[in-house]
């Protein structure tokens, strides 16, 4: 299998993206807001830094999601299903593990993130929670972007996406059902019957 044919294996965990919402559809304007040291420094170096979401002030925005994914993942009864016997199941498990771990210890400090809030053209004040969370309440300043300038790479690593929020009990119950209704035969051709003798 190549990487495309892998990655379109996946395309049903994304099942509740929207597709009039990705990048290349939608362009539009994004704001940051920031302190006025943080501008003074982006304005002065030309530059923008992205900041890895494990040191940022909400600990859940990556943590929840994959050990979410890691438990559901581990205590399914369809992954179990799928394997057909315990000694496939285990030897799954071993190798997720070992992933998980490599992705963990190695490549998650390797994530990083910007975050910016759609602005309205006809909006003259921003809102007032980004102000207040991140704008020195009303003491900082809001860069606004313009997201049509910005052309879409292929080969670039970078993801524009929108965000949803919700309780940990919405996240944990969308976590559950995108897994659930992921299809059953995934592990079987993913891991065929030789990888695990």
């Amino acid at each position: 299998m190549n990487d495309h044919e892998i990655i379109q294996l996946f395309r049903p965990l994304l099942s509740d993206s929207r597709p009039k919402d990705h990048f290349g559809v939608r362009k539009p304007l994004l704001a940051h807001y920031t302190s006025i040291t943080t501008l003074e420094a982006i304005l002065r170096n030309n530059e923008v830094w992205l900041s890895n979401p494990l040191f940022m002030n909400d600990m859940e925005e990556v943590r929840f999601g994959i050990n979410a994914g890691v438990n559901i993942f581990l205590s399914s009864p369809e992954v179990e299903a799928a394997c057909g016997d315990k000694r496939r199941l285990e030897k799954l498990k071993a190798a997720f593990n070992y992933f998980y771990s490599e992705f963990a210890n190695q490549h998650v400090l390797d994530l990083y993130v910007f975050c910016l809030s759609e602005h309205a053209p006809e909006d003259k004040d921003g809102l007032l929670s980004m102000w207040r969370g991140y704008g020195g309440n009303g003491n900082g300043a809001a860069l606004v972007f313009d997201a049509g300038k910005i052309n879409v790479r292929e080969e670039s690593p970078l993801i524009v996406a929108h965000v949803h929020y919700g309780t940990a009990e919405e996240r944990a119950i969308i976590c559950g059902t995108t897994f659930r209704n992921f299809p059953r035969s995934l592990v079987s051709r993913t891991f065929p019957m030789r990888s695990f003798t």
